[in-house]
């Protein structure tokens, strides 16, 4: 599991708010990492509980991570704030602190978490482990993008995983290869990172096809990105991925 547990609100799939503005600043370098964050309840990022990444969309406001961080959290009683380029700890007024005004899970998600409870010793298994969060401004802006890329027939794909662990307040990252992996009929990404632990709060980081911008899964999927830090899951983007992100790049 590489949530961070916390208290959440009602279970809600899709829910928009109006929330404040972000603040940032303007002419910022960027490099691969700038549109990688974390999620926090506050935007100070304290307790920060998992990763996320911005995507690319019309409107420049919309972030990826994983269902299994947001799927019960209703941003209109819980804030959730993403905080790009977090580092030392602290949150990087330079790339802006974003609040989710709306969050997307694919229904299928919910459906598979309700008819498949998770065996005894393990974390949830679900292959629609991922979300969308919609914020308030222009995110991709400051940041720049991923660009998610669905249909993956991944063979050893070069591959960065990257996310923040909870203990640690600075970025953690694996180069290596990612391959397809069927588990229970349902494929998923898989990549081993002997030496790299991504652990709790790394759910939702993305898997980036490297020396690339494009994002071709998130933490999560198989026990929630895996039972051990070194070997590290995603659900497989699919037809309900595309449609989650259709949906969020209409705001």
């Amino acid at each position: 599991m590489r949530t961070v547990l916390r208290v959440l609100a009602a279970a809600v799939a899709m829910v928009s708010v109006t929330a404040g503005a972000a603040s940032a600043t303007a002419g910022a370098a960027r490099t691969w990492s700038t549109p990688i964050g974390v999620l926090a309840s506050s935007n100070t990022g304290s307790g920060h509980y998992c990763s996320a990444s911005v995507v690319d969309s019309p409107h420049h406001d919309v972030v990826l991570t994983a269902a299994h961080c947001v799927w019960n959290t209703d941003p209109t009683k819980t804030a959730v704030w993403f905080l790009p380029n977090f580092h030392n700890g602290s949150a990087d007024d330079t790339y802006g602190r974003w609040r989710a005004v709306k969050i997307i899970v694919p229904p299928k998600y919910l459906q598979w978490r309700n008819s498949h409870p998770a065996p005894p010793g393990q974390d949830r298994t679900n292959p629609y482990d991922f979300a969308f969060l919609v914020v308030s401004g222009d995110v991709q802006g400051r940041t720049g993008a991923l660009t998610p890329l669905t249909q993956v027939d991944a063979h050893s794909t070069p591959t960065t995983v990257a996310g923040y662990n909870h203990t640690s307040g600075n970025l953690s990252h694996c180069a290596s290869t990612a391959d397809g992996w069927k588990y229970e009929g349902n494929w998923y990404l898989k990549v081993n990172c002997p030496s790299v632990s991504l652990s709790g709060g790394t759910s939702g980081g993305p898997f980036i096809e490297t020396n690339t911008n494009r994002v071709i899964g998130v933490m999560g999927g198989y026990q929630e990105g895996g039972p051990t830090p070194y070997t590290d899951y995603s659900s497989w983007f699919q037809g309900d991925f595309t449609a989650a992100y259709a949906a969020a790049e209409r705001g």
